[in-house]
């Protein structure tokens, strides 16, 4: 219960920074900073669409997908990867790293001379600190499990034990979540830092004005090479055909999660480039396993039975992108390509398991889901098919602040979701450990997925760990508390004169790497 209400108090400090500031909030700065002018003839300005307003700018806090797009651009992390599941992993903050022969003990030997937006040193206090917050804090507190301690022995050097040896520990510390942020600016700013962040990355922030757009602008201090783009918009444009529109007239430059069913358009505009790739995002509905009905195994697996996923694939995709056999897709450790879970479709099993439950005439229940992302028309295909075996849902859609506020608490009883991880540990973490950030109020809690989650990272085996990820998604699959749908494509809509442009898993799109032909 503990972790509950502090996991729901952060959400909603979160959202009460984001409202009381107002739709004519500009953050830090009121007077609205002006960003450095580009020399006459050279466009070096970008104006990118988001699917939603954020809903804060503290890493350690914030596991919104539209805020870690522009996150990835402010922080610096101490390694850094080509999205969240490479092992490519390269220098970031840290230059170089050593690792005990047991796999327990990382020295990082830190970057020198490098400063933070407020003009404050970049230190290993600065380093030690952000791991310890994440340790506490409940929306990062999970991919920290396997550290035991932190200390800075010098203002260059970081040392990170950890309880027992993690495989993927420097892939998790290249994501969103370890972006380093400043001591100083986080206990100054206090509540308000997520309307305030500090990184050292290529571009500080310089306003948000909620609902209507994010600014950033070039980091002059910054420690890598220059970007050509220097000041960079974010507009919140929560409509996909709108969105489109904005690009084709000029009012934007670039459409990240574009809409499948925008496609051939954009691929038929001559002044448009479309990028995409095999996304790494799963939809799933999910249940309140903690509050009846759906405390009853045998109603949740008869709604599994009852949901066509190749109908709801068609219905809200298109068939753009890949039916999900499990919560895992085949570029993920324990991927099984033979896993049953694919399409169990079979209405009178379903009904037979709602006579056994003893629900045979039904029951009504409502659908929860945060306004955008295609998740209406899952909960509508979803909603039909629930009927068939005697359900009546109601589908509520909430603005996406107050949805995060609802699910945390766990106020609710089916919910349409969405999550971008694709790495299994992450994934099946956030998912199904009794921890997981996504698991929404703690309502779902199996010792024995616990257990295997904390073994599989230990474990060094590639093969072995599978065989755990593996041995997970048949549990989950037998008790039934998510059911995956499908992972859709990724897409990326920009015009055609901005290069440099990548479609990277987990909203990773580097603005320092574009620039205008």
């Amino acid at each position: 219960m503990k972790r509950l209400l502090s996991l729901a108090l952060v959400v909603m400090l979160v959202l009460s920074l984001f409202t009381a500031c107002g739709g004519d909030s500009a953050g830090t700065n009121p007077g609205g900073e002006a960003a450095p002018a580009a020399p006459s003839g050279e466009k070096d300005s970008v104006i990118v669409a988001m699917n939603a307003d954020p809903t804060g700018f503290d890493p350690q806090v914030t596991l919104d997908a539209t805020a870690m797009m522009v996150m990835y651009n402010i922080y610096d992390t101490l390694v850094e990867s080509d999205g969240a599941c490479s092992s490519d992993i390269r220098p970031g903050l840290a230059e170089s790293w050593d690792i005990s022969d047991d796999n327990m003990v990382y020295t990082f030997h830190l970057k020198s001379g490098v400063k933070f937006h407020n003009g404050e040193p970049f230190t290993a206090a600065d380093a030690k600190f952000t791991i310890e917050r994440a340790m506490v804090e409940p929306a990062t507190a999970s991919y920290c499990a396997s550290i035991d301690k932190v200390d800075a022995p010098d203002d260059s050097t970081l040392v990170v034990t950890l309880k027992v040896p993690f495989a993927n520990f420097l892939m998790n510390l290249g994501g969103s979540f370890f972006g380093v942020v400043n001591e100083k600016a986080v206990t100054e700013s206090g509540e308000d830092y997520g309307r305030n962040p500090v990184g050292t990355g290529p571009y500080k922030f310089v306003s948000w004005s909620s609902g209507d757009n994010v600014v950033l602008a070039y980091n002059e201090d910054y420690h890598g090479e220059a970007p050509a783009i220097k000041n960079v918009t974010y507009r919140v444009l929560p409509d996909t055909s709108t969105a489109l529109v904005a690009l084709q007239n000029g009012e934007i430059d670039a459409l990240p999660n574009s809409a499948p069913i925008d496609a051939p358009t954009i691929e038929a505009d001559p002044n448009l480039n479309l990028y995409s790739a095999p996304g790494a995002t799963i939809a799933y509905i999910g249940f309140n396993t903690q509050a009846a009905p759906f405390d009853n195994e045998k109603v949740r697996q008869a709604v599994k039975y009852a949901i066509n996923k190749e109908e709801v694939f068609m219905g809200a995709q298109d068939g753009d992108g890949v039916l999900a056999n499990s919560p895992l897709n085949e570029v993920m450790d324990g991927y099984n390509p033979d896993d049953p879970v694919m399409n169990p479709y079979d209405l009178e099993k379903a009904k037979a398991l709602m006579t056994e439950a003893g629900y045979a005439d039904g029951f009504s229940c409502s659908i929860k889901l945060a306004a955008g992302q295609n998740r209406e028309k899952v909960a509508q295909v979803v909603q039909a098919q629930l009927k068939e075996i005697g359900i009546t849902a109601s589908i509520e859609t909430l603005e996406k602040g107050t949805y995060f506020e609802q699910m945390a608490v766990g106020n609710y009883e089916v919910y349409v979701g969405g999550l971008n991880w694709p790495d299994a540990d992450d994934m099946l973490t956030y998912l199904f450990a009794s921890d997981g950030p996504f698991n929404w109020g703690s309502v779902y809690s199996n010792p024995t997925i616990d257990e295997l989650l904390v073994k599989a990272r230990q474990e060094n085996d590639a093969a072995k760990r599978s065989e755990m990820y593996q041995q997970i998604v048949k549990i989950t699959d037998e008790d039934a508390n998510k059911i995956p749908l499908y992972f859709p494509n990724q897409y990326f809509a920009a015009k055609n004169s901005l290069k440099g442009v990548r479609v990277i898993d987990n909203c990773y799109y580097p603005v320092a790497s574009w620039s205008w032909e």
